[in-house]
């Protein structure tokens, strides 16, 4: 791909999504989460892939599957007024509808479309399956990038909620002092929890956090070190014992791969 492709991809997109918003701001408020987000995840792969090393010929596609990847979000908010895919529909899914539906990859080569497609399709999975070089490159580039722009979402809604909450973006989890043990025991055992064990707002922080233990690159490892999301994200949580033993494996897990 060229950059003059994504570039004129970009101009698609806000088209597109410009539609789905009503001019009401209470509506409106978690679509523009989302055109943010995903403004800042093109922005993402391209710290990430040059830090790794991502040459400038290869970065348009990176940019490609960043603008898209949440494609299928807009249609799932005007449709199910959520964003979540447990009592929606997969919104990786929606995303590849919607490019089908639009053709808005028409005139991407094939061999590219298909790293394109298949790295939307993985950015939200719980595991990748095999894979070949380019789409598993990519398609950790892409999963680096949103769950590092997530984290910096949540890490910066939480301290405010008590202010203004807004239950699409907290899924409407019940908000308690309680969290989940099978959580803290995947974080303690160095591996993501599922969604299918949150139950409350907690257990949700908790999820987030264990995403470390499913970033690809050292370079993420740097900017969220930098960053201090984790930290961020932990001073909302219960002050207990097993809560700061699990942070401790989280944190010297950091640390261990950020070069």
């Amino acid at each position: 791909m060229e950059k003059n492709d994504f570039l004129q991809l970009k101009k698609w997109f806000k088209h597109h999504i410009s539609g789905f918003y009503r001019g009401d701001p209470v509506y409106d408020e978690p679509l523009i989460l989302k055109e943010k987000h995903t403004d800042r995840v093109c922005g993402g792969v391209v710290a990430v892939g040059r830090g790794m090393g991502l040459d400038e010929t290869a970065m348009p596609m990176a940019q490609t599957i960043a603008l898209l990847h949440d494609l299928g979000r807009f249609i799932q908010y005007e449709t199910h007024q959520t964003f979540n895919d447990d009592i929606s529909r997969n919104h990786a899914v929606l995303s590849l509808s919607e490019i089908s539906r639009h053709k808005a990859l028409a005139g991407v080569k094939k061999n590219e479309k298909k790293i394109i497609l298949t790295s939307i399709f993985y950015h939200n999975a719980a595991t990748l399956p095999k894979l070949n070089d380019a789409s598993l490159f990519f398609s950790k580039l892409i999963r680096d990038a949103d769950k590092l722009d997530i984290l910096a979402i949540f890490a910066d809604y939480y301290p405010q909620r008590a202010r203004r909450r807004h239950p699409v973006i907290e899924q409407n989890l019940p908000d308690g002092p309680g969290y989940s043990k099978k959580i803290l025991l995947d974080i303690l055992k160095k591996r993501p929890a599922l969604k299918k064990d949150v139950n409350t707002l907690n257990d949700f922080k908790l999820l987030q956090i264990s995403w470390v233990f499913d970033l690809n690159f050292s370079h993420s490892f740097q900017i969220l070190e930098q960053s201090r999301l984790l930290e961020k994200i932990r001073a909302e949580l219960p002050w207990t014992d097993d809560i700061n033993e699990a942070m401790k494996t989280v944190f010297r897990h950091v640390r261990q791969n950020r070069r």
